[in-house]
């Protein structure tokens, strides 16, 4: 029969007992000049923070290949990769720059495209003929309408420009920045 090392005692050269995972006992202090060695796969020690203006990505393809879910967001909800993506992936930061701007486009179109509507509503209720006025109405609304394709069109070719990693700014709006 064999006995079984106690836990409780020192085991060989003044080492730790070994613990169940082979992991030391809680509060154990490896002696100086002893303890884990660095993980590998070439992680930077602890604490490290890139330099200012400086990505951590090795490069704009590998940022683009770790971001891209985020960038095909932001044109869906951009609010996920505001607050979601990596603060250094310059990627993700131009393309919700973009679904940002895309969104604030559409909000205002629908204040002016309401207001006008409104207008022409009331213009058309108040004139002396009707007829002209709901048909000003209806001509207003229908090219308000089609302008509104513009919307999501913008959104397509902006998911498609994040989906193949590209950084590409989208027509019309793309020259617009709020986020830097």
């Amino acid at each position: 029969m064999t006995s079984t090392p106690d836990p409780m005692q020192p085991g060989p050269q003044g080492q730790a007992p070994p613990q169940p995972g082979g992991y030391p006992p809680p509060g154990y202090q490896a002696p100086p000049g002893q303890g884990y060695p660095p993980p590998p796969g070439g992680y930077p020690p602890p604490g490290y923070q890139a330099p200012p203006g400086q990505a951590p990505y090795a490069s704009a393809e590998q940022d683009a290949a770790e971001n891209k879910a985020m960038g095909v967001l932001a044109y869906i909800i951009w609010l996920i990769p505001l607050l979601a993506a990596p603060k250094q992936s310059r990627f993700a930061r131009f393309h919700t720059n973009q679904g940002l701007v895309l969104f604030l486009l559409g909000v205002a179109y629908g204040i002016v495209s309401s207001i006008l509507v409104g207008i022409i509503s009331a213009a058309a209720v108040t004139s002396g003929s009707v007829i002209t006025g709901l048909g000003a109405l209806g001509l207003v609304s229908t090219i308000l309408g089609l302008a509104w394709f513009v919307y999501p069109v913008l959104a397509i070719i902006g998911i498609i420009n994040a989906a193949q990693g590209r950084m590409k700014p989208l027509p019309l709006i793309g020259s617009i920045t709020i986020l830097k």
